[in-house]
């Protein structure tokens, strides 16, 4: 009886070839959408939540006179929002638009300075000393802190691009930026971050060496202590 009902339908379908093809078509395109639309918010919904203070993060944004949306602020405004705000434990600073340039290694006493390995990078980030212990990437070598000034960690691609190994907390490279030529300890290596992650970099480098003006090369707009300049992501824990 069922195997009747195949045939029949078969031969249905064989006879209306263009109202076959139409509808097949259809479903095919339907089940495409689907589940690319699936994905996608899969894709959204997953967003930043490996982190462990996922539910406790905020990004700080303004809005201009027409009601658009703005992320930048000035630096100076976190350790205000930290001292007014209740509830805020910590207050992290992320510059992603002024950190790009050059990280190099030329070695040390057992190394031949012939051996220099330098490598383009365009998004590396100034970040709040705390970022690394807010925001929970997983640290392969080191310690989190990226309180000291000059100091800076590196993702478990670019560790590797420089030493051909990870484990390389305490050794110094370079950083030729806009500010300059300065010589960075690495305090940490992280593991390359993961595609849901909203922030994404190689390098992380101390806010702190902002600090001092030595260290800004006459670029005083980037003070990490100015109420003015807008350059930095503001995020509350």
């Amino acid at each position: 009886m069922i195997k009747n009902y195949f045939k029949t339908a078969f031969r249905n379908l064989w006879r209306n070839k263009t109202f076959t093809l139409i509808n097949t078509a259809g479903l095919a395109v339907g089940l495409a959408v689907f589940l690319l639309i699936f994905e996608f918010i899969a894709f959204e919904w997953s967003s930043n939540r490996f982190h462990k203070n996922y539910a406790e993060l905020y990004r700080m944004a303004v809005t201009d006179k027409n009601g658009q949306p703005g992320y930048y602020l000035p630096p100076g405004v976190a350790p205000i929002l930290k001292e007014k705000l209740p509830g805020v434990e910590a207050v992290v600073r992320v510059a992603d638009g002024i950190g790009g340039g050059v990280v190099s290694y030329a070695g040390d006493a057992t190394v031949k300075q012939t051996e220099l390995r330098s490598f383009r990078e365009d998004k590396m980030l100034y970040v709040e000393g705390n970022f690394l212990e807010v925001f929970t990437f997983k640290l392969l070598d080191g310690t989190a802190s990226l309180a000291a000034p000059k100091t800076l960690a590196l993702s478990e691609t670019m560790a590797k691009k420089l030493f051909g190994k990870t484990n390389v907390a305490g050794k110094t490279i370079t950083v030729s930026d806009q500010f300059g030529k300065t010589p960075y300890t690495i305090r940490a290596v992280f593991k390359d971050m993961p595609a849901t992650s909203d922030i994404k970099t190689e390098v992380l480098l101390s806010l702190h060496t902002l600090e001092n003006a030595a260290n800004r090369d006459g670029n005083d707009w980037a003070d990490p202590a100015t109420t003015e300049s807008g350059f930095t992501n503001i995020y509350l824990l």
